[in-house]
């Protein structure tokens, strides 16, 4: 696929929803996620579908949709924007979300099971450990 062929169709996001789907055809990647048949590859197409479904849901309700103004919306949107510590609910975020923020408190959920970081890191510093690291520093309380 030619890069005068994309930008040329991705004006607008009813545009940008179809040439994301168009992509994921003519690329193939669609047909190797699922072809790969893993949790991973099927969790990659899922992800990749339901962009595609926020974007529609986007031009949908947007009174001047652009493609500029999704990016926008989805990039800078999280639940941590709404986080209100006096109401003393519980925030779940991955470890990306949290960068830069602290918490009174905070459960790093699977060390004990090896999962986070993962138990094939190795004992240097894999990104994995430096991930688990960050996350205990997100706490006020150390």
């Amino acid at each position: 696929m030619r890069a005068s062929h994309i930008s040329a169709r991705g004006q607008g996001v009813a545009d940008a929803a179809e040439l994301a789907e168009k992509v994921l055809e003519d690329s193939g990647y669609r047909d190797q996620l699922a072809a790969e048949n893993t949790i991973e590859a099927e969790g990659r197409l899922e992800n990749l579908m339901e962009l595609v479904a926020q974007m529609r849901e986007y031009e949908r309700e947007a009174e001047e949709p652009s493609l500029a103004d999704f990016l926008e919306r989805i990039t800078l949107a999280s639940d941590v924007d709404s986080y209100d510590p006096e109401k003393g609910a519980v925030a779940l975020m991955t470890v990306h979300t949290a960068k830069g923020l602290e918490f009174p408190e905070v459960l790093v959920v699977g060390l004990e099971e090896g999962v986070f970081p993962t138990s094939a890191a190795s004992t240097t510093t894999p990104p994995s450990r430096k991930n688990a690291a960050c996350a205990m520093w997100r706490s006020r309380a150390r």
